[in-house]
């Protein structure tokens, strides 16, 4: 049995754990999965006993079981979502395997082989040469786990799939060539072949960070500016229900006399009709006033309900969201903000005003939250991918119903979009409710 292999086996491991040190583990994980977890680690020691023939179905079998291994690690030890320790296992992967590559390329791999010899009296050749490797895995490890905020990953976006398949294929590459290069005599390679590879192993990685990175800060930009959505929805909220207040405090104190002249003008037999239409034309604002059991959906419901009035649209709301209260606010503003968005401008662009109308629902089924918004809508339909878009606000409904299906699928929900034979555009989202 190799030492070496099984003290790198070993090495690896602690490896695998300080890459993912930065990931919060989830409350309630028992000592029996974290226990799991570290067995699983036991089905790579094969790979480090045994080489294998260095052929493509080898190779590509050795990165499924190193990605599949990395990934339950994280998942039992950390308590993340299937989809999201899969990523974080391949993201483990593709680092580890820049630095073997390194290791593989002409210059490099006599240390790799331990074909190198010091000639120090006190320090064994095989210590210097593993130390050199381990050296840059540490490094590389803590590179990349550090700088790439894995904590704040909220999700597997169609983008860190595209990506991560984009660089698992570069990656199964370079180690195919690199293979069949270390099988020809040495000797015979200029050390181009060793920097370019080094270099692309390098960039892949600053690839990797500076595209985590630039989406860790998109996202708090967002947060930043849903934040101030959700303060001023608040202070929407509280400033309506103050207003409201008052004068539902002074029509209860008017109500009398408003009484009184009714009862004059009856017994002089003159038009009450006229004094009781503008006496509820004083209260209809107060029917703008929504109650949903979530104070921030209340302020942003209300501010939209208003902005619909202005354009003559009439907005129906049907609102059942106490089983809600496990969503975000910046999620609840997202979905909810974009939706009504996306409806009014779709509404706006109706002719007809008696057309002009949004329904919004929201109920529980089956323990599942379901929430829909349809509209009446002019022109065509779209299709973009499997979403359906108004040719009108095409391009701003397409960015608005990412933006929702981003804060869907957190809760893993879904998102359908569909049309109706009377022209109604429908907007429908199923998230479950976790108990």
């Amino acid at each position: 049995m190799d030492r070496t292999q099984i003290f790198r086996f070993f090495f690896d491991s602690a490896m695998v754990a300080w890459f993912a040190l930065p990931i919060r583990q989830k409350p309630g994980q028992t000592v029996t999965k974290k226990l799991t977890g570290w067995c699983i680690l036991l089905f790579l020691l094969p790979i480090y006993l045994y080489t294998g023939p260095g052929n493509v179905p080898s190779i590509v079998l050795r990165f499924v079981i190193r990605a599949l291994v990395y990934s339950l690690w994280i998942g039992f030890n950390k308590g993340v979502p299937p989809a999201k320790s899969l990523y974080f296992g391949v993201l483990c992967w593709i680092t580890f395997t820049c630095e073997n590559n390194i290791f593989l390329t002409p210059q490099l791999s006599a240390i790799r082989w331990n074909q190198i010899s010091y000639n120090l009296p006190f320090i064994n050749d095989t210590v210097i040469n593993r130390s050199f490797e381990f050296i840059l895995e540490l490094f590389l490890i803590t590179l990349v786990s550090r700088l790439i905020p894995l904590d704040k990953i909220r999700g597997v976006t169609k983008n860190r799939v595209w990506l991560a398949a984009t660089l698992i294929g570069c990656e199964l590459y370079v180690k195919y060539t690199l293979k069949l290069m270390s099988m020809l005599p040495s000797g015979q390679f200029p050390p181009e072949l060793t920097i370019y590879p080094i270099l692309m192993q390098l960039l892949t990685l600053i690839a990797l960070i500076m595209f985590e990175r630039y989406l860790y800060h998109r996202d708090l930009r967002e947060e930043a500016r849903l934040g101030e959505a959700i303060n001023k929805y608040r202070y929407e909220n509280a400033l309506t229900r103050l207003v409201a207040d008052d004068d539902l405090r002074r029509l209860h104190h008017d109500l009398k006399n408003h009484l009184i002249v009714l009862q004059n003008m009856i017994d002089d037999n003159r038009n009450a009709g006229e004094y009781i239409q503008k006496l509820m034309q004083g209260i209809a604002g107060y029917e703008r006033l929504v109650e949903t059991g979530n104070k921030i959906l209340n302020g942003l419901l209300s501010e939209k309900i208003r902005a619909a009035q202005k354009e003559q649209i009439d907005v129906n709301a049907c609102f059942d969201f106490r089983d809600g209260a496990f969503i975000d606010d910046l999620d609840v503003c997202t979905i909810f903000g974009n939706a009504m968005d996306n409806a009014i401008e779709a509404s706006r662009q109706v002719q007809d005003p008696e057309k002009r109308c949004i329904l919004v629902k929201c109920s529980t089924a089956s323990e599942n939250l379901i929430i829909s918004f349809m509209n009446y809508y002019e022109g065509d339909l779209n299709r973009d991918g499997k979403r359906l878009l108004t040719t009108k606000t095409g391009h701003e409904h397409g960015i608005g119903l990412n933006s929702i299906l981003r804060s869907v699928e957190k809760y893993g929900g879904t998102m359908v979009t569909d049309s109706d034979d009377y022209h109604n555009f429908i907007l429908t989202i199923l998230i479950p409710i976790p108990r």
